[in-house]
């Protein structure tokens, strides 16, 4: 069936009916891209089933200054079942002090949903392959530690002005 137009379209049980988990996350904008990519292919090794990236320029304050600094915008789909997951990747490993993580519950298409499902759950696969029944006492968090230590180090704030 091919859509050429969303007159007649009514909701349906197959049409924007499953959830879907978007996290967004900004990185430094003074990462090579290489750098981005290799924290992106991290997240998707920690539940998520897609990560977007974009350079972007923000205007936040910080500590009573208006900063304005370019960054790396991160948008990542992930089914719920990834959430608590990815977020502790995140907590751990990313590089600011104060990291914008923003979790929004949106409407998809069951396709899209079925999709994303199926990346967590053979991803968790991997981890029961690499951990087996280990993956409950914290020993994938020992990997995800390496990984962060190893790829990423915390950089100074830099305050553009």
């Amino acid at each position: 069936m091919n859509i050429t137009s969303i007159e007649g379209l009514k909701p349906s049980s197959r049409f924007m009916s499953d959830e879907l988990l978007v996290v967004l996350t900004t990185l430094p904008g003074e990462w090579e891209e290489y750098r981005v990519g290799s924290f992106a292919q991290h997240l998707l090794e920690s539940g998520a089933a897609c990560v977007e990236y974009s350079s972007i320029q923000s205007i936040y304050k910080w500590e009573g200054e208006i900063i304005s600094s370019k960054e790396w915008k991160l948008e990542i789909k992930l089914a719920p079942l990834s959430k608590n997951l990815l977020l502790r990747t995140l907590n751990e490993c990313h590089p600011y002090d104060v990291p914008q993580l923003v979790c929004l519950s949106a409407e998809t298409s069951e396709l899209y949903s079925s999709w994303a499902s199926h990346q967590s759950a053979s991803q968790t696969k991997n981890w029961d392959s690499l951990f087996g029944s280990k993956i409950s006492t914290g020993l994938e968090w020992k990997h995800t530690l390496e990984w962060c230590s190893f790829y990423i180090q915390k950089p100074a704030f830099i305050v553009y002005g």
